[in-house]
């Protein structure tokens, strides 16, 4: 009898787990070990942006650096938005709206700038 159960698909656990894990690291810095939201979210914004170079760098996909990519990006918008929410007071809608542009500035980083020459380069090498 065939089984009638839908398997999980691969990239929706480990997208949970990176969720988690993004959620336990950013309170574990600021609140267990009393860091605060402001060093909690410059340390991991700085591991996530240089993750993002190694990204951008790699010359072939690379599953551990795609999903610590991931995790880092995670963990990073948790801390900003709690940083946004608890020590600026302006709330998760405050916070998404820094997110947003500060996705809007990258993006048109990269459509006007050094990002576009930086991605011409690296498309070019593969």
């Amino acid at each position: 009898m065939p089984s009638t159960a839908t398997p999980l698909p691969r990239r929706v656990l480990p997208k949970i787990l990176a969720t988690t894990l993004g959620e336990t690291a950013g309170d574990t810095l600021s609140m267990t070990l009393n860091l605060g939201y402001l060093a909690s979210t410059a340390i991991f914004l700085s591991v996530f942006l240089i993750l993002v170079i190694f990204q951008i760098r790699a010359l072939r996909f690379s599953a551990p650096l795609y999903w610590a990519t991931i995790v880092a990006s995670t963990t990073a918008g948790t801390t900003m938005t709690d940083f946004a929410d608890r020590s600026l007071g302006i709330g998760y809608a405050g916070g998404s709206a820094i997110l947003l542009l500060c996705v809007v500035m990258a993006l048109a980083l990269w459509a006007i700038g050094p990002l576009t020459t930086l991605a011409s380069a690296t498309l070019a090498r593969h």
